[in-house]
């Protein structure tokens, strides 16, 4: 019985490993180059300029650049609310206008000598309303007669 972890045996096993890599980098050639030289390029133009411009630069540089798009900010978010504010003054006039032209219409148009409740016109009578027949006002009994008050 031979040792299966001879050094024979091993050395064939790194050898057979070894051809294989070989076989499959001698298949896949221009594919792993294209892949190698699709990360260079990645690596040139897109990850380390990002990197460099956090890591690189001055602190003072990014708090005035900061500084700078926060005030940015705030002049674009003022001008909003100006402009808000321009809009809702005129609807508000507009608001405030038809409302007096609806006041002075109401007080224009409304007919003098209208009906009161509670006074008859032509069959106009009405049980929750007792006055308001041709009869004249009903008065219910007093139900406490004889009780005192005091």
């Amino acid at each position: 019985m031979e040792d299966p972890t001879s050094p024979m045996d091993v050395l064939n096993g790194v050898a057979e490993f070894i051809t294989g890599t070989i076989a499959y980098l001698r298949s896949n050639a221009w594919s792993i180059l294209a892949i190698c030289a699709l990360g260079l390029v990645l690596k040139d133009k897109i990850i380390r300029p990002a990197v460099d411009s956090v890591r690189f630069k001055d602190p003072q540089a990014r708090n005035i650049s900061h500084k700078e798009e926060m005030l940015r900010v705030r002049l674009a978010q003022q001008e909003a609310a100006s402009k808000r504010a321009l809009v809702a003054a005129k609807e508000r006039k507009e608001k405030e206008r038809k409302n007096k032209d609806r006041k002075n219409h109401v007080a224009k148009d409304k007919p003098k000598g209208g009906n009161r409740l509670g006074r008859a016109t032509e069959n106009s009578y009405s049980p929750l309303q007792p006055g308001s027949g041709a009869t004249g006002n009903f008065r219910t009994t007093n139900r406490h007669a004889g009780r005192r008050r005091g």
